[in-house]
Formats: C-alpha cells, sequence, structure tokens
C-alpha cells in the first residue's frame, strides 16, 4: 500500500533498503525507494550508521547525518513541486 501511496519511501541503512524493494515483487516501485545516504554529500557514508553499536560520538556523527540528508532530501522535493509548477 505504501509503494502507491508516496512518491519517497526513504531507509536508513542497506539491509531495510533491500528489505523494502524485496516487498516490489513486480519490480514497479524501485524509483520511490531510497536510501537516505543517497542525500548526503561526500562524507564517505553509504548509510546511516547505528548509534548504538559506537561511541558517544556516533550520535553525533548520526545526528548531522540526519540533518544533512533531511535538508538535502527536502529541497530535492522542493525543487521538484517548483519545476512542476512551471
Amino acid at each position: 500500500k505504501d509503494f502507491d501511496e508516496f512518491d519517497y519511501i526513504v531507509t536508513m541503512d542497506n539491509n531495510n533498503y533491500k528489505d523494502i524493494l524485496s516487498l516490489d515483487k513486480k519490480n514497479k516501485y524501485g524509483h520511490k525507494v531510497h536510501k537516505l545516504a543517497e542525500f548526503f554529500i561526500n562524507n564517505g557514508y553509504n548509510e546511516v550508521p547505528d548509534p548504538y553499536l559506537g561511541s558517544s560520538d556516533t550520535f553525533e556523527t548520526v545526528l548531522d547525518l540526519l540533518e544533512e540528508g533531511n535538508k538535502n532530501l527536502f529541497e530535492k522535493i522542493r525543487n521538484e513541486i517548483e519545476s512542476e509548477s512551471d
């Protein structure tokens, strides 16, 4: 149902990404599934790390990644909406 209702389905890590794609049995919705890491800028991360598996610094890193990824995702969506209204 989420595949039909949402334009973006965003995952935090590679396992969730693979799990969600596996629910798309007809391969119709892969373009809607994204890793938040797609919206990171040159920081070397390809997924959001689990902060509970690292040090206290990992929590700060995760917060920074979430802020950056969400900011860039929202900017992409804003640009898509603005270009549709032109």
